[in-house]
């Protein structure tokens, strides 16, 4: 679907989910090969890993999942996010 997504210019969203170490790894190779234009990393409130992503795939990260707080969303920009996403309005 991403490589679909890049082949007609539409804006491609990588989701990599932090399962565990495999999931983690498979979902780098997969944007070193197809170079989504977003990972959006859930969930969302883990700085290091923001910071991580971002530094070793060069690729600009939307924080989301488990977002419950404005302090949530601090750390996250802190951390490099360029957006994050939320479900609780009253954080929008």
């Amino acid at each position: 679907m991403l490589r679909i997504a890049k082949k007609n210019n539409i804006l491609a969203i990588q989701r990599l989910f932090l399962l565990d170490t495999m999931a983690i790894h498979t979902s780098f190779q997969l944007a070193e090969t197809v170079k989504p234009d977003v990972i959006e990393l859930l969930p969302g409130i883990l700085p290091q890993w923001i910071s991580r992503v971002r530094e070793e795939t060069g690729i600009h990260v939307i924080a989301g999942g488990l977002i419950e707080s404005s302090e949530d969303i601090q750390l996250a920009l802190g951390a490099g996010a360029e957006a994050v996403t939320a479900s609780d309005q009253l954080l929008w």
